[in-house]
């Protein structure tokens, strides 16, 4: 009976750590989906910037006030913020496979502490 309960508190302890890694993949997901919407934005701002004679005027928000700024700095500003986005992406996106694996590790373990479970069962009754 003993050995059945002590079972029992390790798939607790094993399916709370599963949940947990649930909760941080899902919460890589959300930061991945808010970057990805980031560099739409950031696409879209160069193809506006692209429509744009090169000798027009572009301002940029820095503070409270707006900054003059050529269209070729403004192009370079946006394409380093695009570059600075993808390579968040690419990291998140290797967190995110290496937590899945983790994940898919937690979920075995949960499961065989489930079969485990299952065979003790009749012969405790």
């Amino acid at each position: 009976m003993a050995d059945i309960m002590a079972k029992v508190k390790q798939l607790e302890n094993e399916v709370k750590a599963l949940r947990k890694l649930q909760a941080e993949i899902n919460g890589h997901l959300t930061q991945k989906q808010q970057l990805t919407t980031n560099l739409n934005e950031n696409k879209m701002v160069i193809g506006e910037i692209d429509l744009l004679e090169s000798d027009a005027t572009v301002f940029k928000m820095v503070g409270p006030i707006l900054a003059r700024e050529t269209v070729d700095e403004a192009k370079e500003n946006v394409k380093k913020r695009m570059d600075f986005i993808n390579a968040e992406l690419k990291r998140i996106d290797e967190a995110i496979a290496t937590k899945e694996k983790t994940h898919e590790a937690q979920k075995e373990r949960v499961m065989a502490l489930q079969a485990a479970l299952q065979k003790m069962g009749p012969r405790a009754g």
